[in-house]
């Protein structure tokens, strides 16, 4: 106790009487009196909302009538409440830093812990009348030197039901604040969310986006991560276990920073106020059988985030599988990256990786090799390169040795390839040459530049994207001044089928060889231009040599046919249909963007007859239809359908048109209620 009120004391003593001993010296004030002068103000709360504070020091007040058993060794936050009218009041806490405990303390002259009227966690509810004076307190059950912030809300009304569901408050004392209580659910601040996919526990590494048409962009925060943004869009997935069990669900060779939430449906659907779990990359929860949860990806930025979705059902506490690209334990890291991963065999940095080496030098010029397991060096031993993180490689791969006679830029590049394949380049480690995919430098599609340093060796790892079997020719190309990189190509270098300064475009592809290439090497260098609005007829002969045997975006749609290419420039970002009508036989529709000299695998759509794809400002993009099968012509009419509608009605049933891209036309599609 403080010296200041003790002093009083002291001199009371001091002036009592020493003649007259049945007289005693007057006795000190009960401490709770003195406790109160010390901890309060003296200022008085309203209705309305206010912030507090409790600093270090003791706690003098360890326990209270209403919960005795319920200990309080923290400071306290004490201040005066007379109630404004008769009826119920609501003392709630939000933004604090430690689980607060309030107490409602009636007043009668000395500040008494045991006179308590309400007691609970976070938020109290009490009766009073008009008039009535209280002591409201705030505790916790931290230690005495724990200092919490706060803020508090004094609600007068008495509410029953959630007031403002945006507001962090529990407006009504349930002990559910906002999006968290089933009275907010499908306001304005509570939505519901839509455009809900499946995962199940066979999901591995599914391919999705934050951007797709079927994400969203409606849950901007999670109950379970409070404070945390997510202005993103989001990408939904319902799960259903069968047993209940320990679940993760992870992403993978994500291009961003990807938020995970798990939401519980208690009756409510699909609420970010049901949260049960949230975090980066990966969550691990307690999955009861037969409950409806939705797995949810988000993003704290407006950026779309693609990624690879898996659930792992049964986890482990320990990563069990070393080279299945998956965070198979939760603990955010994956595969060889995971030190439970650090005796498996697939994760030894030991030279036995890469045994069957092919040795390079400056000279190699187009030398022709395959990933498949017709070329005996291959293997399937590698995956997951971390300096190409965003794209998976679990295929065959073919690894080179190049050791390097000085300090110079070299370019490793592929031509010819008969599908996707990446280089990763792995350097040379105390040991010697090893070739860790955790432990690259550099890597990239078709070709990677790469600073060698003198007498170094290093692994060249050619490596499919989606198939196992992949041919090529790889050239490597030494530069010897200095750090001058990126040299155009040269007059002989336009026809000699190779990309000779790096930058993924080869001879007549290269703008650089336009002078030296009359008639152009890109097949969509001679299309017609399509705009929002506008229809077009359009055809491919049955006679047409395909040029594109497949797009990643859907590489289940074939695509042995011709093509017929329009170009498309957005004018604002927004989604865009564009549909086939008129059709003589089956063709598929296609987006990709043109930056690129029209190389399919830079699709951002696919879909048979009609495709849907998000479109940005000022860019320019090629929209093509292509054949499913080889000597069959198809005659067509394209639309551009921008801003498509999510179902027909009105003029759209009658125009012949896919308008909401369902497949189904015109009265064929039940949106339109024909005849009824």
């Amino acid at each position: 106790m403080s010296s200041r009120w003790l002093s009083p004391l002291l001199f009371a003593v001091a002036l009592a009487p020493l003649g007259c001993s049945e007289k005693k010296a007057p006795e000190p004030p009960t401490p709770y009196q003195t406790l109160f002068q010390y901890l309060s103000t003296g200022e008085s709360a309203s209705c309305g909302n206010f912030s507090g504070s409790l600093t270090e020091g003791s706690g003098q007040f360890t326990s209270y009538g209403c919960v005795p058993s319920l200990a309080t060794p923290g400071s306290e936050w004490i201040v005066d409440f007379t109630c404004p009218t008769t009826g119920e009041v609501v003392v709630n806490l939000a933004n604090h830093d430690q689980y607060p405990i309030v107490t409602i303390l009636r007043k009668d002259g000395d500040i008494d812990p045991n006179a308590c009227v309400s007691e609970s966690y976070y938020s109290a509810r009490f009766a009073c009348t008009q008039g009535e004076q209280f002591y409201v307190v705030v505790d916790h059950e931290g230690a005495v030197d724990q200092e919490m912030n706060f803020d508090i809300q004094f609600n007068c009304a008495g509410d029953t039901t959630e007031t403002e569901c945006g507001d962090n408050f529990d407006n009504d004392g349930d002990y559910l604040y906002d999006c968290s209580d089933p009275d907010c659910v499908g306001t304005a601040a509570c939505p519901v969310c839509d455009n809900v996919d499946t995962l199940d526990c066979n999901s591995q590494l599914v391919l999705g986006t934050t951007g797709d048409f079927g994400s969203s962009d409606i849950l901007d925060s999670y109950f379970a991560m409070p404070g945390l943004e997510t202005t993103g869009r989001e990408k939904v997935y319902v799960f259903t276990p069968t047993v209940s069990e320990s679940v993760v669900f992870t992403t993978a060779q994500a291009n961003g920073y990807p938020v995970l939430a798990v939401l519980h449906d208690t009756g409510n659907g699909c609420m970010a106020g049901d949260s049960i779990a949230g975090d980066f990359y990966s969550i691990r929860f307690e999955a009861v059988a037969n409950e409806t949860y939705y797995l949810v990806v988000d993003g704290i930025s407006d950026t779309d985030i693609s990624f690879q979705a898996s659930l792992v059902c049964g986890a482990p506490t320990a990563e069990a599988v070393c080279d299945d690209g998956i965070d198979g334990d939760g603990d955010y890291l994956t595969d060889c990256n995971d030190p439970d991963c650090d005796l498996n065999e697939a994760c030894l940095d030991s030279e036995k990786k890469c045994t069957n080496k092919i040795e390079i030098t400056c000279d190699t010029a187009l030398q022709s090799y395959s990933t498949s397991a017709s070329q005996a060096e291959s293997s399937d031993r590698l995956s997951n390169y971390a300096c190409t993180s965003s794209e998976q490689q679990s295929f065959r791969e073919l690894v080179f040795n190049f050791r390097s006679t000085k300090n110079q830029d070299v370019l490793f590049t592929l031509s010819n390839e008969t599908d996707y394949a990446m280089i990763n380049i792995v350097g040379a480690g105390k040991k010697g040459n090893r070739c860790s995919p955790n432990k690259c430098k550099a890597g990239d599609f078709y070709g990677v530049e790469f600073r060698t340093k003198k007498n170094k060796d290093y692994s060249v790892i050619v490596e499919g994207v989606f198939s196992d079997d992949v041919d090529f020719d790889i050239t490597v190309l030494c530069q010897n001044q200095g750090l001058e990189t990126n040299e155009a190509e040269a007059t002989d270098g336009c026809t000699d089928g190779i990309d000779n300064d790096g930058d993924n475009l080869i001879d007549c592809d290269d703008p650089e060889c336009e002078s030296e290439c009359t008639s152009g090497g890109d097949m969509c260098a001679s299309n017609t231009t399509l705009s929002c609005g506008q229809t077009l007829p359009g055809s491919i002969a049955a006679d047409d040599v395909s040029a594109i045997d497949s797009y990643p975006c859907a590489l289940d749609i074939p695509v042995d046919g011709g093509e017929a290419t329009y170009r498309f420039t957005a004018t604002r970002t927004e989604w865009v249909n564009f549909t086939l009508s008129e059709m003589t036989d089956y063709a598929s529709v296609h987006i990709v963007e043109a930056s690129n000299a029209c190389d399919p695998y830079y699709c951002i759509a696919s879909q048979y007859y009609s495709t849907v794809g998000e479109v940005q400002a000022g860019q320019d993009y090629f929209v093509i239809v292509d054949g499913l099968s080889p000597g069959v012509g198809v005659d067509f009419n394209i639309t551009a359908i921008c801003a498509p509608p999510f179902s027909e009605s009105g003029d759209d049933c009658s125009d012949g048109l896919d308008n909401d891209a369902d497949f189904l036309t015109d009265c064929d599609d039940p949106d339109c209620a024909c005849g009824t």
